[in-house]
């Protein structure tokens, strides 16, 4: 009985210490759950709450998708920063009207994912009207400037007419659209280096075999081979037959979305691509 007894209390105390542990583990994720920053801030209140959920969840899957935040801020006025610097603190320090330079503030508090903080932010001002891109780490180089100047394309019309909903989707549905091709080029990089790595495979034996057949040499002269007065020649000439050129043709093209990005550093330190628009 004894024995019986003290297994059933091991047995207990261990059940104990799992439960313990669970309710840490829970009581961790949760707190990292509250202290995500949400991706959607519409603090001018543009969306209805519908239209908020819907764009939110959409920002949430193609911020998971890519492993970078996207995010977009709308504001009723701002404050006596520029657009760029306030999208740019925005992104680096969080959802704050404070002023960056003030003490307590953290990049620790802002957005982006990763050792380099990668992300992309929308940030849509209605008083003046104005709107600003700000980029970080990978997604720099991922939205040039003249892919920038695209997704603007894209959006200006439905912010000039206040549609902000659909304005605000079809940004989120350009930001896909680019992830989703830089992502599709680094996999045709990958597969080309994977065939270049395979040729290369198999001529490098090919090449060894070839250098062992030493008992084949090529032949400077067909001396070996002719017979003593075997052929006389009585008379030569020369006849033109004609002649043909070859021309090569190359063709040029340009992708969209090419060239490269501009950077400026944000009041923080950080390295932001990005561009303005009014409208």
């Amino acid at each position: 009985m004894s024995g019986r007894g003290a297994w059933r209390r091991l047995v207990a105390a261990a059940a104990l210490g799992l439960a313990a542990t669970a309710g840490v583990w829970g009581s961790a994720s949760a707190a990292l759950a509250d202290a995500a920053r949400p991706l959607l801030q519409d603090t001018a209140g543009l969306l209805t709450a519908d239209q908020a959920s819907t764009l939110e969840a959409e920002l949430e899957r193609v911020s998971a998708e890519y492993r970078a935040d996207v995010v977009i801020v709308t504001i009723r006025a701002l404050d006596a920063r520029t657009v760029e610097a306030y999208a740019d603190d925005y992104f680096d320090y969080g959802p704050s009207l404070e002023d960056p330079a003030l003490p307590g503030r953290d990049v620790n508090d802002g957005y982006g994912r990763g050792a380099d903080r990668s992300g992309v932010l929308l940030l849509v001002s209605v008083n003046p009207r104005q709107a600003h891109i700000t980029t970080t780490g990978q997604a720099i180089d991922i939205f040039t400037d003249a892919r920038q100047d695209e997704i603007w394309d894209a959006i200006i019309p439905s912010l000039t007419n206040d549609r902000w909903d659909s304005a605000l989707r079809r940004f989120v549905s350009e930001v896909d659209q680019t992830y989703r091709g830089a992502t599709r080029f680094r996999w045709e990089i990958v597969a080309l280096a994977a065939l270049a790595g395979g040729l290369l495979g198999g001529l490098t034996p090919v090449t060894i075999w070839r250098r062992q057949l030493k008992s084949v040499k090529p032949a400077a002269h067909a001396r070996p081979y002719l017979q003593t007065a075997s052929l006389v020649l009585t008379s030569s000439n020369d006849t033109f037959v004609g002649q043909s050129t070859r021309v090569i043709h190359h063709n040029e093209s340009s992708g969209s979305g090419g060239g490269g990005s501009s950077t400026h550093s944000g009041s923080s330190g950080i390295s932001h691509g990005g561009s303005s628009r009014s409208f």
